[in-house]
């Protein structure tokens, strides 16, 4: 599904697409600029489901954050967290749950902050500006201390981050944040699939983005769970997320897989 056109969208001289307003246009939001539909308008080209598979990934990680949350845990951290999209939020989602529950999200772009700022002024819920790839920083910040306990069970979010990154830092990133997170902690991870993306697509997207993009096989995401233990039904299409997965075929395979992986022990 082709993202709507708004007809009122700002064209500012100079104006390059930045990731955060991509995503944001992709998912059919209105904070996003006409350099950053065009580039979408481009992308939808090379993959018409895009849109669809945005959409399904904000829908995949708030449905799994929130089944975290009936599973006791009252802490999450959301990790590159992108514009606000109205197909939900991960603090309305966990404290429907929970109304105890705390949530942090990160990002870095101080606009993004600033959007959270505005909009997550209720009790639980900051913002912070941070780099993602650096997680003993972002640990140790003090907005995120503020309300994160890593003494007690912690959901780590990272939507649609790790196809950003080579092996070496997806596998650095990843254990940088789970190394000292208690048992009962949990990661929730989305990424581009190669099941639907072949090389010569993956190659065009990166050129349109003007950034390397590291689409991976579902084996190869499982294997970014690392020693987790996989919370049923393993790494699926995020559109799956939360009814029974359906068998696709070459005419509709996933774009995005995401999976639930939960620490279990630490001895």
């Amino acid at each position: 599904m082709t993202p709507k056109t708004g007809h009122h969208r700002l064209a500012l001289p100079g104006a390059t697409p930045a990731l955060y307003r991509l995503w944001d246009k992709l998912g059919c939001g209105k904070d996003n600029y006409l350099a950053d539909e065009q580039l979408a308008e481009r992308l939808i080209r090379l993959l018409p489901d895009l849109g669809q598979a945005v959409s399904a990934n904000r829908r995949f990680l708030c449905q799994a954050a929130a089944d975290l949350a009936e599973q006791g845990i009252r802490q999450f951290v959301d990790l590159g967290a992108g514009l606000p999209s109205a197909h939900g939020t991960i603090h309305h989602s966990v404290q429907r749950v929970a109304p105890d529950a705390r949530i942090v999200y990160l990002d870095h772009a101080a606009t993004v902050v600033t959007h959270w700022q505005n909009l997550a002024a209720v009790e639980g819920v900051a913002a912070t500006q941070g780099d993602v790839r650096s997680p003993a920083a972002v640990l140790a910040d003090e907005q995120l201390q503020r309300l994160i306990d890593v003494g007690q069970p912690v959901a780590v979010i990272m939507g649609a981050l790790t196809h950003l990154w080579p092996d070496d830092v997806a596998r650095h990133v990843i254990d940088g944040y789970l190394k000292d997170l208690v048992a009962g902690s949990a990661l929730v991870l989305s990424q581009a699939s190669t099941e639907a993306v072949g090389d010569e697509a993956i190659a065009a997207v990166a050129r349109l983005c003007e950034r390397p993009i590291y689409a991976r096989s579902r084996d190869e995401i499982h294997a970014l769970f690392g020693a987790l233990e996989m919370r049923a039904p393993g790494v699926i299409a995020v559109r799956d997320w939360g009814r029974a997965p359906k068998p696709f075929t070459n005419l509709d395979p996933p774009l995005l897989l995401g999976g639930v992986g939960l620490v279990r022990s630490r001895t």
